[in-house]
């Protein structure tokens, strides 16, 4: 799949290796795994609070997955980080719907990946797929966009915030 040094151009790459009619539901689930990859770290790096109750507290990023339960989860760690911008529109609000504008185009390619890796769908149209894979791929290089005017890379080590004694 990928590695943690991988780099944005070597993981873009491998997940369009699978763009063909045989493969792309590959394809989709590779870019989701990237999507929720990358959506993580930055929530991790670019919260307030520290790394240890993000990653340990259900009410964060233990067992948390699907786009609802991740819009959720940003709108706790990353909406109220006054400090950080939107680079869509510097007026636009930091929600995660507002930070990928076509939120609700990748609610439904998500759903595509939910059911392909539930064997609900095993098998997409190319032109389906590729709709999704497309969309789903946005999503992610808005999330990178966001991460980088914020003064995180993505590709680096996750800042570490520790728990005040």
């Amino acid at each position: 799949m990928f590695y943690v040094s991988d780099t944005y151009e070597s993981r873009r790459k491998r997940i369009l290796e699978f763009k063909n009619e045989q493969n792309i539901c590959i394809a989709i689930l590779l870019a989701s795994a990237d999507f929720e990859w990358t959506i993580r770290r930055i929530m991790l790096s670019l919260s307030e609070i520290p790394n240890t109750i993000i990653r340990n507290d259900k009410k964060y990023l233990f067992r948390c997955s699907g786009h609802g339960k991740y819009k959720e989860v940003w709108n706790k760690l990353i909406k109220p980080n006054t400090s950080l911008i939107n680079p869509i529109n510097s007026g636009q609000g930091l929600s995660l719907s507002e930070v990928i504008p076509n939120w609700e185009a990748y609610k439904t390619a998500l759903d595509a990946r939910h059911r392909i890796i539930h064997g609900i769908k095993p098998n997409a149209k190319f032109e389906d797929g590729s709709a999704d894979l497309d969309c789903i791929l946005d999503a992610t290089d808005h999330l990178i966009r966001f991460s980088n005017v914020n003064g995180y890379d993505v590709y680096s080590r996750i800042k570490v915030k520790k728990v005040k004694k």
